[in-house]
């Protein structure tokens, strides 16, 4: 069966070798030819409504056809996903109870994180991706993200940065590592008064998901110089990625993945994930992912493990060096 190509693996190679040694299953051969014989749960981290959940409802239908089992979406949210983290953690490791999680789950956002990934749970399969942009004012004297740079280097202190999450916050000073971009950082309680603000002149540039600005970028009233990725992003394939303009190993956003208790057997693992890579190729699924501002993926386990690393590794290298303390 053909694994997906998305640029982000040819970025993770290495480590998705690395982590092949040693993802915490057991062999059951016998037990996984029957399975499912009963209905599966999928543990959601956030409440019911958001797009964590409405991509868990959307993944799960698809799987029921596949699996032939009904796929029931929990939602049991709070403490940065460590809720719903610790009860996978801790339910038997059979299959019939996951998690659709992934980078909040991190302790650089969570402090006393009870749930480490991918050492407390055993990784199945990577469901999305959501690179962040970078955004800017259409007034703003500058076309590239090389010119942004530029610019703000040669006025120190000139340009602000809106941030309205921990997340965009730390994607910014990876950024700012990198590049030695200046800025000064307004903190925004929502995106909604981002757009605003930028759209009236007084906000300079942000990183954030795409469906925040799309519906502004025709026309020029808003820019976006780059994608935070190695490599273009299909939702937006005519803009720069970092990679291309020389920003090396800078993957920012966010992504959603399936994991299952440690333990679980190897054979119940790869069924899943198997299964995982055709339904994120069906096109009622493609599209529901693409319209929430996020590309399909379906990997291996290992595959998952190391998209996992190369976002938390840019994260926790900005977070040490700004004095991020995680809440």
């Amino acid at each position: 069966m053909k694994r997906s190509s998305s640029p982000l693996f040819h970025s993770v190679t290495a480590l998705a070798a690395a982590s092949s040694i040693a993802l915490g299953f057991t062999s059951a051969p016998a037990f996984a030819q029957q399975y499912p014989t009963k209905p599966i749960a999928l543990v959601a981290i956030t409440p019911a409504g958001g797009t964590t959940d409405l991509t868990a409802r959307a993944y799960a239908r698809q799987m029921e056809k596949r699996l032939g089992q009904t796929m029931i979406v929990e939602n049991r949210a709070g403490a940065g996903g460590t809720i719903a983290g610790n009860y996978v953690k801790n339910a038997a490791p059979d299959g019939y109870t996951l998690l659709i999680g992934g980078l909040g789950m991190s302790s650089t956002f969570v402090a006393n994180n009870s749930v480490d990934l991918p050492v407390d749970l055993a990784p199945v399969s990577a469901v999305n991706k959501g690179s962040f942009f970078v955004f800017m004012r259409a007034s703003l004297p500058v076309r590239t993200m090389q010119e942004l740079i530029a610019y703000s280097k040669a006025n120190p202190g000139k340009l602000n940065y809106a941030t309205s999450n921990p997340l965009t916050l730390l994607a910014v000073e990876a950024l700012k590592l990198k590049t030695g971009i200046t800025y000064t950082a307004i903190p925004y309680k929502g995106a909604a008064p981002i757009v605003t603000d930028m759209l009236g002149g007084t906000v300079d540039f942000t990183i954030e998901s795409l469906p925040t600005f799309q519906s502004f970028l025709p026309g020029g009233k808003v820019r976006v110089p780059m994608v935070a990725a190695a490599k273009r992003s299909t939702l937006l394939p005519d803009v720069a990625s970092a990679g291309e303009i020389g920003i090396a190993n800078y993957e920012s956003g966010f992504y959603l993945g399936i994991w299952a208790p440690q333990r679980t057997p190897a054979d119940v693992i790869r069924r899943l994930s198997n299964e995982s890579v055709v339904v994120l190729k069906v096109p009622e699924l493609v599209d529901y992912l693409k319209s929430v501002g996020t590309e399909p993926l379906g990997t291996t386990p290992e595959e998952l493990v190391a998209i996992h690393k190369a976002y938390n590794s840019v994260l926790n290298d900005a977070a040490k060096a700004s004095g991020f303390k995680p809440q």
